[in-house]
């Protein structure tokens, strides 16, 4: 009996620690004309970066770099492993770091509204928390 009660404490608070660290994305993007609906986002700082990249379920990421002149380095990946290609610095974006950290990893919260036009267009904007 008090293993299974020790099994549901597990449980409901490993449920609750993900709940609240799930991420949050509010808004639109378009590549090339077409929707890119974000799925998922990932801190920059799990590749060494300051910002964050926005991901399709397609494995498509749009990568948002925060540059010291304040102006995002836009580049964006076909699918998973692919090359990056260079957009160019475009658009806005904010980006501050949140007080919670998974895996070493401190989550990032901010927006962005990018008007690329470069090899790769990407316009919209888009609100993002809970990125890790």
């Amino acid at each position: 009996m008090k293993n299974g009660m020790f099994a549901l404490a597990l449980v409901t608070v490993g449920s609750l620690s993900l709940g609240g660290c799930k991420a949050k994305l509010e808004g639109s993007l378009t590549v090339n004309g077409a929707p890119f609906e974000v799925s998922s986002c990932r801190s920059g700082q799990a590749n060494g970066f300051m910002g964050v990249d926005l991901s399709n379920e397609a494995g498509a990421t749009i990568r948002l770099v925060q540059t010291p002149m304040n102006v995002p380095q836009v580049l964006y990946l076909q699918g998973e492993g692919a090359q990056a290609t260079v957009v160019g610095t475009c658009g806005s974006l904010t980006i501050r770091t949140q007080n919670s950290t998974i895996n070493n990893i401190r989550n990032v919260e901010g927006n962005a509204n990018l008007q690329c036009a470069g090899a790769v267009t990407i316009a919209g904007a888009m609100s993002f928390q809970n990125c890790h």
